[in-house]
């Protein structure tokens, strides 16, 4: 029993200035705090709720008038300190809810906008006059290098220079003007 763990009766001052009641009530009260909380908060919160009460009273350095009024404020400030963390806990859950939603909006208005633009950038590829097209696929596609893929097509490694430089740009040409039309009109 409570009060036999704590050798005082039930009617006595309770003066939270002297360390060692402090102590007592402390090594008292704790265990059954927690079992307490744990009802509320469950175990993950319920010795943080119980010492953060303990402290807070102890800073105070209240003084009740009798033990049954100290442990009255004691089970009622755990039971609002836990209320309080399930409502912080909530808001916070509502909070990081939000802005995953609104992250997973980004990455999906991100990913259609990368596929278009890789759509977009493949259709002027296919455009392109046939070496040209054929060089920029064994380029940047297949990873060839020039020398491989004047191997290839059996044409000089100058000429295929000359093919991927008009490629390159005419495909730079071909998608700046489809974005500043998208962004323009």
């Amino acid at each position: 029993m409570i009060v036999d763990r704590l050798e005082k009766p039930l009617s006595s001052k309770v003066d939270l200035s002297d360390e060692r009641m402090f102590k007592k009530l402390f090594v008292g009260y704790f265990a059954p705090l927690c079992v307490f909380a744990q009802k509320y908060v469950g175990n993950f919160n319920d010795e943080d709720i119980v010492s953060s009460v303990f402290s807070n009273m102890y800073q105070k350095k209240l003084t009740f008038n009798s033990h049954d009024e100290f442990v009255f404020y004691l089970y009622k400030s755990v039971k609002n300190k836990c209320l309080d963390t399930l409502k912080a806990d909530s808001r916070m859950t509502s909070r990081n809810q939000f802005y995953s939603e609104e992250l997973e909006q980004d990455n999906l208005f991100n990913q259609i906008v990368e596929n278009e633009t890789l759509a977009e950038t493949y259709r002027e590829i296919q455009s392109l006059p046939t070496y040209s097209k054929r060089i920029i696929e064994l380029s940047y596609f297949e990873g060839f290098s020039n020398q491989e893929i004047a191997d290839e097509l059996q044409l000089s490694l100058q000429t295929i220079k000359n093919y991927k430089r008009n490629a390159v740009a005419s495909l730079k040409t071909a998608l700046l003007k489809k974005i500043l039309s998208f962004l323009f009109f």
